[in-house]
């Protein structure tokens, strides 16, 4: 009897242990996912800040042409 509650009492921490492995697979699993999901974020928003000052660029431009214009027309 005592044998055979001593491996049921192995089973069930064999079982416990791969319960708790599977949950920390799991655990790690939903890390890396959202690692993934932070990073596809971060390019994006790095992305969209480049283009935000290239978009700045191009407007310090266009103003530095109008006024290069302006000057132009008050020479001509």
């Amino acid at each position: 009897m005592k044998k055979k509650q001593a491996n049921e009492a192995n089973e069930a921490n064999e079982a416990n242990e791969a319960n708790e492995a599977n949950e920390a697979n799991e655990a790690n699993e939903a890390s890396k996912q959202a690692s993934k999901q932070a990073s596809k974020r971060s390019k994006r928003s790095k992305q969209a800040n480049e283009a935000n000052e290239a978009n700045e660029a191009s407007k310090q431009a266009n103003e530095a042409n109008k006024e290069s214009s302006r000057t132009n027309k008050m020479i001509l």
